[in-house]
């Protein structure tokens, strides 16, 4: 088995010389690099990073629709939590008489979730790109790399989730709630099949909670680049106050409030225990936060991160992939990159 793992080379540690610092578009002469310039997509992206999303992308589609096909279903090695625990709690007691019939809300809060909040982004940054890509017009300034940064985002994402659920099989709350009285009585959580989802795929995906990452990892991307413009683009003469309140704040309440939404939900429907909202949740704040500021500069402007200070005709890489000895004897691949 081919192991992958992860290497931070000493640059990354704040360590430094000419070639482990960052270059940004500030920090790059003004007479080598118009203003007003666009900044190439090059310039921000490595082909290995865009190879390697690409490439996840495609792997990460393919596991979630036929995943049970090519590498079947996983056993069930994630037990669920014990009887009385925070984690059994957290499902159980927030819906004891469940009705599963009876979506949260009516179904709004998941629809919005997941699929309108990423189908919306996808759409936005997707159309945006296209336009700038394939005629001269800039509908969206920097929406290239807008789209291809939240690319980045949603492809770890789901490539994490989708390969821990193909890799600790957990059943869900309404499965492991399930009865059929009289042979199977229901007791105080048991849910009778005409309350119940019937038998299905997912069964047994329980961990992580995927909708709740996509969901945190596209709104909280939108939250920084939305929170960006506002603050040094549409309020920039504002005063401090209004771009704090009316830049900072007020697009956090719907976007994180949206995820927070997103999570409860999950839980009421019993689609998920505690610990995999949790999980899902941070994987998705870590790869929305990740990805941005890898690609933003902290005035929400594209990073130059490819070019040379020194020369700036060259473009150098911001990632490397390096054999690896692992600890148990095996040979993997390690990947080492700077920010």
């Amino acid at each position: 088995m081919t192991t992958v793992g992860v290497a931070i080379p000493a640059a990354a540690q704040g360590g430094g010389g000419d070639s482990g610092e960052r270059v940004s578009a500030a920090s790059v002469d003004a007479d080598d690099i118009d203003s007003e310039e666009p900044v190439p997509v090059m310039d921000n992206f490595t082909v290995g990073e865009l190879v390697l999303t690409g490439s996840f992308a495609v792997t990460a589609a393919v596991i979630g629709y036929w995943g049970e096909h090519i590498v079947g279903f996983p056993d069930e090695s994630m037990k669920p939590p014990e009887p009385g625990s925070l984690d059994w709690e957290a499902s159980y007691e927030l819906r004891p008489d469940a009705d599963l019939e009876k979506p949260f809300l009516g179904g709004v809060p998941d629809v919005m979730a997941d699929p309108f909040s990423i189908v919306g982004a996808g759409v936005y940054y997707g159309f945006g790109a296209a336009g700038t890509w394939f005629t001269d017009a800039d509908w969206i300034p920097d929406t290239r790399h807008e789209f291809l940064a939240y690319a980045g985002a949603a492809t770890w994402t789901q490539i994490f989730v989708q390969g821990l659920k193909f890799s600790f099989g957990r059943k869900r709350p309404y499965v492991v709630r399930r009865c059929n009285p009289p042979e199977d009585p229901c007791g105080k959580y048991g849910i009778p099949p005409e309350r119940n989802v019937d038998p299905n795929r997912q069964d047994i995906l329980a961990f992580p909670g995927g909708h709740t990452a996509s969901t945190a990892a596209t709104l909280s991307f939108v939250y920084l680049d939305l929170s960006d413009y506002l603050v040094y683009d549409a309020l920039a003469d504002s005063s401090d106050s209004t771009r704090f309140w009316v830049g900072r704040v007020l697009p956090f309440i719907p976007t994180y409030g949206l995820i927070a939404l997103s999570f409860y939900d999950r839980l009421y429907e019993q689609q998920h225990w505690l610990s995999d909202q949790v999980v899902g949740t941070i994987a998705g704040l870590t790869a929305g936060n990740v990805f941005y500021l890898l690609h933003f500069d902290d005035t929400g402007a594209p990073r130059r991160e490819n070019r040379d200070a020194d020369d700036g005709d060259d473009v150098i890489s911001d990632s490397t992939v390096m054999p690896v000895l692992m600890q148990d004897g095996q040979v993997g691949a390690g990947w080492g990159f700077r920010w």
